[in-house]
């Protein structure tokens, strides 16, 4: 460790020198030393004598989780130590030995999020120009102004938490009919799915932050037009959702006889807000929403919960059960391209003015499809691809009244939100949001 702490120090002291960042680096790396390195980094192991019965995963799981708490701190700094080394490293020698080997990619640093946000939009010839914008998210986004596809979505970035339901009785149905080969086996396909989850992540764009097993974070453009897609699954323009559908697809293909799934949180925000509570944002979307909300036929977890944070403060947000109509429906109404601003505030804006029309009418097919066909009978709306929304929206609608509960007389009295009309403004805001040029 002392070796290793050393050579850091000694190649950013060359790399800094005569720079205006010298002061900052040298500022840095006097603090970063063996100590604080031994403290930061955490390593456990564990040691016990099991009974031949005993599934060794279960029953250490728990002691890990008891040493787990007994961490040791680092001492509060003024500076950010992991931070600020971050910054120096990004585009380092430690990057070029950490990537460049045998790499295909020769990337020289990291994406900002910006540049993740905005990934269709960049190109080749479009960092050149802008090589010395790279750093500064004012200069950068200047730049993509002036181009015709710049959506106001550029402008957000997705933070996606997964983790799997049903993992721990996966793991004790396993070993008691297969023992330790049983488990050999599937820790091997949750090493598999992790390793072609990151190439998904990647070739949409993205970036994975973590991928052990069934735990997945990563960061990942809103809305993209270029994606390297899983066969069949081309189109002119793809969501976050999408992502999440191939991640998905690639996890029932590994699991799908255990019964395993895995439940999302999305969390998107603005490109400027603050990381860690957006980061919390997602985890409190996972673990607190998608794995505990129950549907109206008793199903729980198996679900995406997402929301959206605009830039102006105000949010929607949704949560869907994965195998289920309402959201094949959803996504079917993620599909929409369109950035005709008339079009697509009015749904939302008629939705929400209706709000007890459709909750009479909800639940029934017929009288839905009169609702929209007495709503939306301008000529713009017999062409396409208009058409072909509101004839998707006529079916998404009784499928939503189909899957959530409808709020009891002690909900109504505490005023509490209608999770049918919630999941359908939700999803209109979306679109909306997704598809809309930039005028923030």
């Amino acid at each position: 460790m002392s070796v290793f702490v050393l050579k850091i120090k000694k190649h950013f002291e060359e790399k800094a020198k005569g720079k205006t960042d010298a002061k900052r680096a040298k500022n840095v790396f006097d603090k970063f030393d063996k100590e604080f390195i031994e403290k930061y980094f955490q390593f456990y192991f564990i040691e016990k004598e099991l009974d031949i019965e005993d599934n060794p995963i279960i029953e250490l799981s728990k002691i890990l989780d008891t040493i787990e708490l007994q961490s040791s701190f680092v001492a509060k700094e003024n500076i950010n130590l992991i931070s600020e080394f971050l910054y120096f490293v990004n585009g380092s020698f430690l990057f070029d030995d950490a990537f460049h080997k045998g790499c295909k990619d020769k990337k020289r640093r990291f994406k900002s999020i910006p540049e993740i946000a905005a990934t269709d939009l960049i190109t080749d010839e479009f960092q050149k120009q802008i090589q010395n914008k790279l750093d500064d998210d004012a200069g950068f986004y200047e730049e993509l102004r002036k181009m015709d596809d710049f959506k106001t979505s550029h402008k957000y970035i997705a933070i996606v938490q997964a983790d799997g339901d049903g993992i721990g009785e996966t793991i004790k149905q396993l070993y008691k009919t297969k023992k330790i080969p049983g488990l050999q086996s599937f820790s091997k396909d949750l090493l598999d799915f992790a390793k072609n989850a990151v190439k998904l992540i990647n070739d949409f764009g993205g970036a994975p932050i973590y991928a052990g097993g069934d735990d997945l974070l990563f960061f990942a453009p809103v809305r993209t037009s270029k994606s390297i897609t899983p066969k069949g699954k081309e189109k002119d323009v793809y969501s976050v959702f999408d992502l999440v559908d191939w991640i998905d697809d690639e996890f029932s293909t590994k699991f799908k006889e255990s019964g395993a799934t895995l439940s999302y949180g999305l969390s998107i925000s603005y490109y400027k807000f603050p990381m860690a509570e957006a980061l919390s944002q997602a985890m409190d979307l996972l673990f607190g929403n998608a794995k505990k909300y129950t549907f109206k036929g008793g199903e729980e977890k198996n679900a995406v919960a997402f929301r959206v944070l605009k830039h102006s403060g105000q949010f929607f947000d949704g949560i869907m059960r994965k195998n289920s109509d309402v959201y094949e429906g959803f996504k079917n109404l993620l599909s929409l391209n369109t950035d005709n601003l008339a079009f697509l505030n009015s749904v939302p804006h008629k939705v929400l003015a209706n709000e007890v029309i459709i909750n009479e009418v909800g639940n029934d097919p017929i009288k839905v499809k009169n609702f929209i066909d007495n709503n939306f009978d301008e000529g713009v709306h017999k062409t396409e691809p208009f058409v072909d929304f509101l004839n998707s929206l006529k079916t998404y609608i009784p499928k939503v009244y189909k899957e959530y509960k409808p709020l009891t007389e002690e909900e109504i009295k505490e005023e509490k939100q209608d999770d049918r009309i919630k999941t359908l403004h939700s999803t209109l805001r979306l679109v909306k949001f997704l598809n809309r040029k930039d005028n923030e």
